[in-house]
């Protein structure tokens, strides 16, 4: 009898092991077959601009080319400005962090009309402040848009493989997934983009995981 108990807790064990295994597994294949995950987005606007700054882990080498590469955290900041854009030369935010101000370079986004700059850290907190030389008089608070909309990005990503399995699946070898958030008429949704080698599908849902969009 004893010995029966031995085998059969060996056996639950096992299966726990087991189970325990394939839940790790599967999160770990899900951030493998991702090049981009977003989990932090600050917003901020004044009379002149709008900014943001956004951090998660991408791609060292960031492209959509149907290839996953080795990530790395990343920081972005991005303005965007009304109308003309104030400067002559060099544009210049000030950011402060924690009581550090981080002088950065904006550049043109190739992509749109606004400006933006990757920090060369990424920082932990809940508190920035943006200054944009010839622009401001005083330093403007970052909105935390992330603890508004109570955000839970493995959350997102479960949700988001969930969704899109079949696809995903057909196309395991090929796949690049990318979650960020995005604002949509002053409301923030995740945004899910699955690139196969023939075809894209994506999902915009709101943190309560109701779809708003779906390819």
């Amino acid at each position: 009898m004893k010995k029966y108990l031995v085998h059969v807790s060996i056996f639950a064990l096992f299966l726990i092991f087991c189970l325990l295994y394939k839940i790790s597994y599967g999160k770990t294949q899900q951030n493998l077959m991702c090049s981009q995950i977003e989990y932090d987005y600050f917003y901020l606007k004044t009379d002149y601009y709008t900014a943001t700054l956004r951090f998660g882990v991408r791609e060292r080498f960031f492209r959509h080319d149907g290839i996953r590469t080795q990530k790395k955290e990343y920081g972005v900041l991005t303005v965007q400005f009304y109308g003309d854009v104030p400067y002559a030369q060099n544009i210049v935010a000030r950011l402060k962090v924690n009581n550090e101000e981080l002088i950065q370079i904006l550049e043109k986004n190739p992509f749109d009309s606004s400006f933006m700059c990757d920090l060369k850290k990424v920082y932990n907190f809940d508190t920035f402040m943006l200054y944009m030389d010839n622009v401001d008089f005083e330093y403007h608070k970052f909105v935390r848009i992330t603890e508004q909309f109570n955000s839970n990005y493995n959350k997102a990503l479960n949700f988001s493989f969930k969704e899109l399995k079949s696809f995903i699946d057909e196309n395991i070898d090929d796949i690049e997934c990318y979650l960020t958030l995005k604002q949509v008429n002053s409301q923030y949704f995740w945004y899910f983009l699955a690139v196969g080698k023939t075809q894209t599908k994506f999902i915009l849902f709101d943190h309560n995981l109701n779809i708003y969009l779906m390819s």
